[in-house]
């Protein structure tokens, strides 16, 4: 696993999608907003898929870098 980055896991109906960036309590890097998009457009493309999870890894959620 990189620095920071976003991971995708299907399980039945129900996609989570978790941010990986520890050292900086999972905050979304520029690069990071760049990819949600197209994680989001694939997952709503995939009519298996009927819900979303965003979570941070680690017992943080998330808050905005720079």
């Amino acid at each position: 696993m990189s620095e920071a980055e976003l991971t995708v896991e299907v399980t039945g109906a129900v996609a989570t999608v978790t941010i990986h960036h520890p050292a900086r309590r999972n905050a979304m890097t520029p690069a990071m907003w760049r990819q949600l998009p197209v994680l989001l457009d694939g997952l709503e493309a995939d009519p298996s898929v009927r819900a979303l999870v965003l979570t941070g890894a680690g017992g943080t959620y998330s808050r905005r870098d720079g």
